[in-house]
């Protein structure tokens, strides 16, 4: 089996390289790459980081429960890309596939998945800022990603929605990132690069 490289219909690149230490290879390994990233001057900061939490976390879920699969450590957002990484058995390679690109090119991320990821995002950024309380890490990030000074309190009511301010800023958030979902996450702006036994070209 030789490299293969085709763009599909769809306009997705797809990049199917052979395993030649092992052409019976039971794992087949492969990521999605999307040409967006944290600092292209057309997107909202902070919206594709939040995106590839809620896309990829759902689909580490999916991918664990239904095939045995698990999303990889290169599942990340740089500067001008984001890529979604991904393992699973491929015995059930044509299944698991249809699943992962249908949930990066498919329905907009739910309030529930958003507010979530925020969560996620903001353990990352206390961490990464360890003299950041978890409050004033929430509240940055949210600035970030609204685009606007934050209120006080609406960092602590966005997750729960209970205040009028939270659901305000989660409507204006769920705006920005369906916005998002439509322009950038498509098969013409992508490549799918997958080490494998199968032979895909279609």
């Amino acid at each position: 089996m030789e490299t293969t490289e085709n763009t599909l219909s769809n306009g997705l690149r797809l990049i199917v390289l052979p395993d030649a230490s092992n052409p019976q290879r039971p794992w087949t390994t492969g990521a999605i790459t999307l040409n967006v990233g944290f600092l292209c001057p057309s997107v909202m900061p902070g919206i594709p980081h939040l995106v590839e939490h809620c896309c990829g976390d759902e689909l580490n879920e999916l991918l664990v429960t239904t095939f045995g699969g698990h999303m990889t450590d290169n599942t990340v957002t740089h500067k001008d890309t984001t890529t979604y990484g991904f393992e699973f058995p491929t015995g059930c390679c044509e299944e698991a596939l249809k699943l992962v690109m249908g949930r990066i090119f498919g329905p907009n991320p739910t309030a529930e998945q958003v507010s979530s990821a925020i969560d996620k995002i903001t353990g990352e950024f206390e961490y990464r800022s360890r003299n950041m309380s978890a409050e004033d890490a929430r509240r940055r990030i949210c600035e970030v990603m609204s685009g606007r000074a934050y209120c006080e309190g609406t960092a602590e009511s966005l997750g729960s929605q209970q205040s009028s301010e939270g659901r305000c800023q989660l409507l204006k958030t769920m705006a920005n990132v369906e916005s998002f979902v439509f322009n950038y996450h498509r098969p013409g702006r992508a490549a799918l690069v997958l080490r494998t036994s199968c032979a895909y070209s279609s």
